[in-house]
């Protein structure tokens, strides 16, 4: 690894045979490729991503810059909830989820692996490797466990220096027929057919908190304002998908298109309501961003976006992100949603 002045070079026991760049106690995720070829050939690599929804997708699509490097993945640890998600990916590789159904227990006992060692790459007792994908990604944290200033860099960029690698694969290894597939089996339900247009509006004001720890502020959409919305894109003939918590307020109001929040469904439904969608409506930056990543048209984020987890950030790597209709809404006048959805979904 080459030195670099301010740097100092540091080994860790639980990464044997690596000489980490250090700046202000922050480990520099740089590795040549002398150094693989040495340490992580031929040894069991298994890839640690606790994430949610948004960084799970992104640790997959990331998972053949490894093997691009030769590494062959043994597992891709990760909340059992995204199992079935995982299958809409054609990557040869066995995929080890953890044990807990539930989505935040899981979260929460990965996330103590990701702070047990700070480090990117740690080796266990039996000398298997692990790739400690979410290290130092958003809320930062020195050697000493001390806090550093925030990670802006891109999220995608974050989790691809934690692989030590600089580069992004193609896109092309999800498998968009079976999305579709699935997608529409489900809408079956609601009378939607296959092609038709539809748009999701999550109001479900779930998350306090994102996983890379900055908080969200969600915008909620009164049920009549709902309403209003749906009856705008009725006359479009386009279909409103509302995602609450709660249905009833919704069904009292004629609005009968409601589904649970995206942790409650299946991993690979939500991921193929996204994918298929024509518009995607969210506070929430599992599904504004990854409508996003995946070129859907419309996409309005009812949050103040903070650098890092941005429109702008994800362009770079989005399947389509030209004439999109990509919106970051920031006014405290929740009323004006109502005339800017019906405007801009077109």
């Amino acid at each position: 690894m080459p030195f670099k002045a301010g740097y100092l070079k540091i080994y860790y026991p639980f990464s044997r045979g690596i000489l980490w760049n250090k700046s202000d106690r922050v480990i520099i995720p740089t590795l040549d490729i002398k150094v693989w070829k040495r340490n992580l050939k031929n040894k069991k690599v298994n890839v640690l991503c606790p994430g949610y929804l948004l960084e799970a997708i992104i640790g997959a699509f990331s998972i053949p810059t490894l093997q691009n490097r030769g590494i062959e993945i043994n597992k891709y640890i990760l909340p059992i909830y995204y199992a079935e998600a995982l299958n809409l990916f054609s990557f040869f590789y066995k995929k080890e989820v953890g044990g807990e159904k539930n989505i935040f227990i899981e979260y929460n006992r990965l996330m103590e692996a990701v702070y047990a060692y700070p480090s990117p790459i740690f080796f266990d007792n039996n000398d298997e490797v692990y790739f400690n994908l979410l290290l130092n990604y958003g809320e930062r944290f020195d050697s000493k466990n001390n806090k550093k200033p925030r990670n802006k860099d891109s999220f995608w960029k974050q989790i691809l220096n934690n692989l030590c690698v600089d580069y992004f694969v193609d896109m092309n290894k999800f498998d968009f027929f079976k999305s579709k597939e699935i997608c529409y089996k489900f809408l079956a339900k609601f009378s939607i057919k296959s092609g038709e247009k539809f748009v999701l509006i999550d109001n479900s004001n779930i998350f306090s908190t994102a996983a890379d720890g900055h908080l969200i502020n969600p915008i909620f959409l009164y049920p009549p304002q709902i309403r209003e919305i749906s009856e705008n894109l009725k006359r479009k003939n386009i279909n409103l998908i509302v995602i609450a918590r709660d249905s009833a307020p919704y069904y009292g109001l004629g609005v009968n298109k409601v589904i649970p929040p995206w942790y409650l469904l299946k991993s690979d439904l939500v991921v193929s309501l996204i994918v298929n969608s024509f518009g995607v409506i969210s506070s929430d930056q599992n599904l504004y961003l990854l409508a996003a990543l995946f070129g859907v048209k419309n996409v309005i984020c009812l949050e103040q976006q903070q650098k890092g987890w941005t429109f702008d950030d994800v362009k770079d790597i989005s399947i389509d992100s030209e004439n999109k209709n990509w919106i970051t809404f920031d006014n405290e006048n929740v009323g004006d949603i109502v005339s800017m959805i019906s405007e801009e979904i077109k």
